[in-house]
């Protein structure tokens, strides 16, 4: 059951940074992202009207309006409980919310910067956010600020909790990863390498491996415990948005502005395939819950990949504008997708038939 709630987390985030990493069209961003509660019956949108809706996922009835931001909303995500909702916004805020009656539960206010992520930690206990050139751990049952991780000299673009959550890795544009002790915000290693901004990072599922993508081109895999660098991921010709870990570990998946997807062996470095499909930028790329599918969301295409083949199954059609987000629900048998269009769509997994649209 933990595991599945931390799959959840990561799946979001997968999506959530592959939308930072991309180029905005214009001044207009429609749904910025939509998740799945960890039961898989509720949706989460976040939106440039400044709002996260609920939604029904089955009906697709609004279920609540969570307003109070005063600018756009750049991600929203449930507690692994499924009881709260964090959102974090370019207002300079973050904000907990109650996910059954929608009402306002707290403020995380401190912030110099527009927020540009909010999660809990695997336990739900916690909160890291990242603003600015700062991530700040939070109390999730009083949203008490418990500890700043200062460290980065430029802008932090994301940080994730570790899965058994004592640990948080942040990525910056200074050109590095850092990896801190959740606890007491003490700085537990450095990894530098890269050669321009470090946009995304992710932990392997059992904790001891860590993934970084950078505009450099390339991606990098870390060891926990010493971090040292482990292998080089090069290949790819432009900017790569994010890198993933399969569910087993064994793997890794790239997405990349080159509009490619690329499979990495862990254990080697060695690259495994290509994944070519789409016309325009690859936003994000990630593994279903059982590794068997792969997800790659592009500017204007959305495809379901079979693992076993590396070939496309299923290619999801439907948005008239570009996909900021797509996620799988923690069961697998379902995508939500979120676009610039302004509206999010729900589609089944097997069949990619469109279930729901919400807007």
């Amino acid at each position: 059951m933990l595991l599945n709630k931390i799959f959840l987390i990561f799946l979001l985030l997968v999506s959530l940074y592959g939308l930072k990493a991309q180029e905005r069209i214009g001044d207009k961003s429609g749904f910025t992202s939509a998740a799945f509660s960890p039961d898989g019956e509720k949706v989460v949108t976040t939106s440039d009207d400044n709002t996260a809706k609920i939604w029904n996922a089955v009906s697709g009835e609004l279920l609540a309006s969570l307003s109070g931001h005063s600018d756009q909303v750049n991600s929203a995500i449930f507690s692994p409980d499924g009881n709260k909702i964090v959102t974090a916004s370019q207002d300079y805020t973050a904000k907990l919310w109650d996910a059954a009656s929608g009402q306002l539960l707290a403020d995380l206010r401190l912030h110099r910067d527009e927020v540009e992520s909010a999660v809990f930690s695997p336990d739900g206990k916690k909160i890291v956010t990242s603003a600015g050139s700062q991530a700040k751990v939070w109390d999730a049952a009083s949203g008490q600020l418990l500890t700043d991780l200062d460290g980065h000299s430029s802008w932090v673009k994301s940080a994730v909790f570790s899965p058994d959550g004592k640990k948080i890795i942040t990525t910056s544009n200074d050109l590095s990863a850092k990896l801190w002790d959740t606890e007491i915000g003490k700085l537990l290693a450095d990894l530098r390498g890269h050669d321009d901004w470090v946009t995304s990072a992710f932990f392997s599922h059992d904790g001891q491996k860590i993934a970084t993508a950078s505009n450099d081109n390339t991606a990098k895999i870390w060891d926990v415990a010493s971090g040292k660098l482990l292998a080089d991921l090069e290949g790819h010709s432009d900017i790569v948005n994010s890198a993933v870990f399969s569910p087993d570990g064994k793997k890794i998946i790239t997405a990349s502005r080159d509009n490619t997807a690329k499979i990495w062996d862990v254990a080697s470095g060695k690259l495994l395939t290509d994944l070519e499909g789409h016309s325009d930028v690859v936003n994000s790329a990630a593994f279903s819950p059982d590794g068997k599918k792969i997800l790659t969301a592009g500017h204007y295409t959305v495809i379901i990949w079979d693992t076993s083949s590396d070939k496309p199954l299923i290619y999801l059609k439907g948005h008239t504008w570009a996909v900021n987000s797509a996620t799988f629900s923690p069961d697998g048998k379902k995508i939500v997708t979120a676009s610039v269009d302004e509206t999010a769509k729900i589609w089944d997994a097997k069949t990619g038939k469109l279930l729901v649209e919400l807007k």
